[in-house]
């Protein structure tokens, strides 16, 4: 995750695990080619419609189901097995 991305963005993303919505990159004052620069040149990773990795490699589990719940959109959120996975109540 770069220091060039937005505050407000860049504590989105070390929130979320380093992804970020296109949503967010916007509101955060981010121009929408900067956004599909980004892309283009491979610094971020598309993931789903409008989510994206701020980083390159492997996507973590973390970085996977913070992906999951951004691309369902506002108030979408863990539960059952995946949220016991992050209260390590069950195995991955």
């Amino acid at each position: 995750m770069s220091a060039e991305l937005p505050a407000k963005l860049r504590r989105a993303a070390i929130l979320q695990s380093g992804i970020v919505t296109r949503k967010q990159a916007i509101n955060a004052g981010m121009p929408r080619n900067a956004i599909e620069w980004k892309v283009r040149s491979e610094r971020w990773r598309h993931v789903y419609r409008g989510v994206y990795a701020t980083f390159t490699g492997p996507l973590p589990r973390s970085a996977q189901l913070w992906a999951a719940v951004l691309y369902a959109g506002e108030g979408a959120v863990l539960s059952h097995e995946s949220a016991g996975e992050l209260q390590h109540l069950v195995d991955t």
